[in-house]
C-alpha cells in the first residue's frame, strides 16, 4: 500500500510536471510572437517646393486592430501638408492626428469593426511638401509607438526611420550668350501650386468623396483642381495644421479662370489682435475657439481679386467640451467689417465630433461663442401661449433649440400670429445658413438701415425672393402660404433637391385641393414642387387655402421640413 501510494504521488508529480512544461510552452506563443517592422517608404530625394509622400509600412501582421505613434521631421525642411488612411491586405486603416509641436504629430489608427486584420500593408500615409533649401536633409523618425491586436494585447514592434534630401528644382543656368541689350527675355514661371489636378485624381482612385489638404496657415491652388474637382465631384477640404478649423469647397463653388491661382489663408489671429475684435462682442458671451481670419484670393500674373462663391462653403469648427457649459448654446460668429460687429450665423453643431458646423457664402473673421444667457432647454417649456397638445410644439421646440425662432419677452410664441414678408425671409436665410450681405436692391420701400435689409439682400442675390415689381419688396406685407411654398421651392432648387414640376404634373398634384383654381397662375408649378416633396401639405377639408396668411406655427413646419432635406 505505502508502495502504491509513493507511486500515485510520483504520478501526479509528473503530470503536474507535464502540464507545467505545456503551460511554459503556451505562453511562448504570444510572449515571444515575432516582432513586426514598422518602416518609413519614402523617397530618398525631392525637388525643393516638391510634393511627396511617406507610407508607414508594416511587416506581415495578424490580428491587428489598432496602434499609435509618433512622427518627428524638421518642419523647416518638409511641410506636413496631409494625412490619409493605411491599408492592410485592402482593409483600409483610419488614421487622424494631433499636432504636438512643430515637427511632430501623433498618429492614432484603428481597424473598423472588431474582427481586426492580418497582413502586410501600411499603417497610414503621410503628405509633405519639401520647403527647405536645396541640399538641406531631414530625418523622419517614427518613435514612442504600440500596437494591439484585436485582444487588447501589444504586438512587439521596431520602428525605423528615413532621411529625405532636398535637391534643387530649378535647371542649370545657359551658358554663353552674345550680345548687347537688356536682360533676361521671356516670362518669369508661373507658380507653382501645393494641390494639384493629380492629388485630386489619386483620392478618387482611392474611393474618396473628398480631398484633405493640411494647411499651415496658406495652400495654392490651381485653376484646373477647381475644374478637375468638379469633374470628379469631389469635395476639396482644407484644414489647418492644428485640425481645429477645417473649409470644404464643393464642385463648382468657385468659377475658376484658367491659368490663376487661387490663395487660400486660414490665418490664427494672435491673442492680441483678437482682443481688438472680441472686445467688440456683446456681453455675456465667451470665446470657445480662437479667432480665425479667413480669405481667398485669385492671382492671375500682377492681378489680384476677392473670390466670391458661386455656392456656399462649410466651416467645421472644433472645441474643447471641457471649456463648454451647455454645448447647445454654441454659436459661429462672424465679424463684420463694415459694421465693427459681430454677427450670429447660428450654425450646426455636432456633440459627438464635438465639431460645430457653418455654411457661408464669403470668407471672413470667424469665432465660436457660447452664448451665457442662452437658456435653450428652458425656453422650450416657457411658451404660455403652447399647450402640450398644440399640433406645432415639438416643431416650434425644435426651431427655437436650432436658433432659428425665437419668442416675445412676455414668455408666449403667439404660433398663430401672421408672418410678414421680411420675417418670412429672415427665417429663410438662418435656416438655409446663409451670410447676410450687403448687396444693393432697387426697392424703394425697403432702407438699407431697415433691420431685414440684409437678410433680404441675401436671398435675393441667391434668387429665393423677388419683389412684387422691381421697386417694390413689400416687407411688410403678410406673406400667403402661396407665396411661402414659392420660396421654399426656390430654396429647394437652392439645395439641389428640386426638380421643377410641369404643367401636366402640376395640374395633377393640386388636383388633390378643393381650391385648387385659387392658386395664382405664377405659383402653380412652385406649389406642386412644395407638395411633392411634403414641404407644404393641405388643410383637413382637402383645402389649400392659398391666399390664406401663413402663421409663425404653419412657417416653423414648413421650414423644419426643408431644414431636414
Amino acid at each position: 500500500m505505502l508502495k502504491e501510494g509513493k507511486e500515485r504521488k510520483m504520478r501526479r508529480i509528473f503530470y503536474l510536471f507535464v502540464l507545467g512544461v505545456l503551460l511554459l510552452l503556451s505562453i511562448p506563443a504570444q510572449a515571444q510572437a515575432q516582432t513586426v517592422a514598422v518602416g518609413i517608404d519614402a523617397p530618398q530625394e525631392v525637388a525643393k517646393d516638391g510634393n511627396f509622400s511617406a507610407k508607414i509600412t508594416v511587416s506581415p501582421i495578424t490580428d491587428f486592430d489598432a496602434c499609435d505613434f509618433e512622427v518627428t521631421f524638421n518642419s523647416s525642411i518638409l511641410q506636413l501638408t496631409n494625412l490619409t488612411a493605411g491599408k492592410i491586405n485592402q482593409t483600409s486603416i483610419p488614421v487622424m492626428h494631433r499636432e504636438i509641436t512643430p515637427g511632430k504629430i501623433k498618429i492614432v489608427a484603428n481597424v473598423p469593426g472588431v474582427s481586426g486584420v492580418s497582413g502586410s500593408g501600411y499603417l497610414a500615409e503621410i503628405h509633405f511638401k519639401a520647403v527647405g533649401q536645396s541640399g538641406s536633409s531631414s530625418e523622419i523618425t517614427l518613435q514612442k509607438g504600440l500596437i494591439s491586436n484585436i485582444n487588447a494585447q501589444e504586438i512587439p514592434a521596431s520602428w525605423g526611420k528615413g532621411t529625405i534630401k532636398v535637391i534643387s528644382s530649378s535647371p542649370p543656368p545657359s551658358s554663353g550668350g552674345s550680345g548687347g541689350g537688356g536682360g533676361g527675355g521671356g516670362s518669369p514661371p508661373a507658380p507653382s501650386a501645393d494641390i494639384k489636378a493629380s492629388d485630386l485624381e489619386k483620392a478618387k482612385n482611392q474611393g474618396l468623396t473628398a480631398f484633405t489638404y493640411l494647411a499651415p496657415e496658406k495652400v495654392t491652388i490651381a485653376g484646373e483642381v477647381l475644374t478637375k474637382a468638379a469633374e470628379l465631384d469631389l469635395d476639396i477640404v482644407i484644414k489647418l495644421k492644428d485640425n481645429q478649423v477645417a473649409l470644404t469647397i464643393p464642385p463648382g463653388a468657385i468659377v475658376e479662370k484658367k491659368g490663376a491661382i487661387y490663395e487660400l489663408k486660414l490665418k490664427k489671429l494672435t491673442a492680441a489682435e483678437a482682443q481688438a475684435l472680441t472686445g467688440k462682442m456683446p456681453a455675456k458671451k465667451k470665446m470657445i475657439t480662437p479667432v480665425y481670419d479667413l480669405t481667398i484670393t485669385e492671382k492671375e500674373g500682377t492681378k489680384e481679386r476677392e473670390v466670391t462663391f458661386k455656392q456656399e462653403i462649410l466651416l467645421t469648427f472644433a472645441y474643447l467640451p471641457a471649456e463648454v457649459s451647455s454645448e447647445a448654446n454654441l454659436f459661429v460668429y462672424r465679424y463684420n467689417e463694415q459694421t465693427s460687429q459681430w454677427e450670429n450665423l447660428f450654425g450646426e453643431g455636432d456633440k459627438k465630433q464635438k465639431r460645430i458646423n457653418c455654411k457661408v457664402g464669403r470668407l471672413s473673421k470667424y469665432t465660436v461663442v457660447e452664448d451665457l444667457e442662452s437658456k435653450k432647454e428652458e425656453i422650450k417649456i416657457t411658451f404660455i401661449d403652447l399647450p402640450v397638445n398644440h399640433w406645432a410644439k415639438e416643431i416650434i421646440t425644435f426651431m427655437v433649440g436650432k436658433g432659428f425662432l425665437k419668442g416675445y419677452p412676455d414668455g408666449t410664441c403667439r404660433p398663430e400670429n401672421p408672418v410678414t414678408r421680411a420675417e418670412f425671409t429672415a427665417l429663410l436665410v438662418r435656416v438655409l445658413g446663409l451670410s447676410e450681405t450687403d448687396g444693393a436692391l432697387n426697392f424703394t420701400d425697403l432702407r438699407p438701415d431697415h433691420w431685414s435689409y440684409r437678410f433680404v439682400a441675401a436671398a435675393y442675390g441667391q434668387g429665393l425672393v423677388k419683389g412684387y415689381t422691381n421697386s417694390i419688396f413689400g416687407s411688410h406685407d403678410q406673406i400667403t402660404r402661396e407665396q411661402v411654398a414659392t420660396m421654399v421651392t426656390r430654396a429647394l432648387a437652392h439645395k439641389g433637391n428640386f426638380t421643377e414640376q410641369n404643367q401636366t404634373q402640376a395640374t395633377t398634384l393640386l388636383g388633390r385641393f378643393k381650391d385648387t383654381r385659387g392658386i395664382s397662375p405664377w405659383a402653380r408649378t412652385a406649389v406642386a414642387g412644395a407638395v411633392s416633396q411634403e414641404i407644404v401639405s393641405g388643410y383637413p377639408d382637402q383645402t389649400f387655402k392659398p391666399q390664406n396668411t401663413a402663421t409663425r406655427a404653419e412657417v416653423a413646419a414648413m421650414l423644419k421640413r426643408l431644414y431636414e432635406k
